[in-house]
């Protein structure tokens, strides 16, 4: 086969098969703080076409994750440094919405049931567990895998993952127009107070004015005055009210469409997991067959 040839099958000796541009564009996170072993993973996935950001602790992982835009994948050492542990790193990362749309795979010299019984209670279970050292055709092959779209059982993964994000971020939505919904009731409440007080001032300056009508022009005239300035606050608190109301109703308006376009989402997402498994379903006959 002639260079020409080989650059349009996609194949390239270099990456055993893959083409160093397969991943251009591609941010990948890897946790390892051994310097050589770091060094050969980083180089395998950059023959890929990756751009790889090295971290050496979990701890540094966790630090930097407040301004690092999520990758497209996570690789770590299960192992680090520091008290916390790559299944500690992903369940920490993972209580943001952003983060469970990551795939992660552990890399580990010992994979005991204990470690993996632990990953699958993650909130986004990694992909899957590499025994240390890993092979670079293992590697770069299992990468491009996870990456792209040609294995329906990853698909189904990334779906799944999509999934919880999205219920993770329509929870959070939710409760935030509660919160904001609960702030406004207690606020329309005070106010609604506030009027009550001051119609109830404006009535007794009213009653006030009337009596001194009949005592002295001048206290009359005193009398007047507060029941304007009674009269104008209680039309201020009645104006704020209005105005609380309407934003109450906009934020009730709110959460409803968003409560529903919600519900339509997730659904057409299920729609999509349920043709992913059913093709797993097939795929699993035929092999049976």
């Amino acid at each position: 086969m002639t260079k020409n040839n080989a650059a349009t099958n996609g194949k390239s000796s270099v990456t055993g098969g893959l083409l160093p541009t397969a991943l251009a564009g591609r941010t990948i996170v890897l946790v390892e703080d051994e310097p050589i072993e770091a060094k050969r993973y980083t180089k395998i996935l950059e023959k890929l076409g990756a751009t790889v950001v090295q971290m050496v602790s979990p701890e540094d992982m966790i630090e930097a994750s407040a301004e690092l835009t999520p990758p497209a994948l996570i690789l770590t050492d299960i192992c680090g440094p520091g008290k916390i542990d790559g299944i500690d790193l992903l369940h920490r990362l993972q209580q943001q919405a952003q983060w469970c749309r990551v795939p992660a795979l552990i890399m580990t010299s010992s994979p005991t049931a204990e470690r993996v019984s632990g990953a699958s209670e993650l909130p986004v279970p990694p992909l899957a567990f590499l025994a240390k050292p890993v092979g670079a055709a293992k590697l770069s092959e299992l990468v491009m895998d996870v990456l792209s779209d040609r294995s329906p059982a990853y698909v189904h993964r990334r779906l799944a993952r999509e999934r919880k994000a999205m219920h993770m971020e329509a929870t959070s939505k939710q409760r935030e127009l509660t919160r904001t919904l609960a702030q406004l009731m207690k606020a329309l409440g005070a106010l609604q107070k506030k009027q009550k007080k001051a119609r109830e001032d404006y009535r007794d300056f009213v009653e006030a004015f009337n009596r001194a009508s009949a005592l002295s022009p001048e206290l009359a005239g005193q009398m007047r005055v507060k029941c304007e300035l009674a009269q104008a606050v209680s039309d201020g608190i009645t104006e704020d009210i209005q105005r609380a109301d309407a934003e109450r109703t906009r934020r009730t308006d709110e959460k409803k469409r968003h409560a529903f376009q919600t519900t339509k989402e997730l659904a057409a997402i299920d729609e999509r997991i349920r043709s992913v498994q059913s093709l797993l379903k097939l795929a699993a006959k035929r092999k049976a067959a």
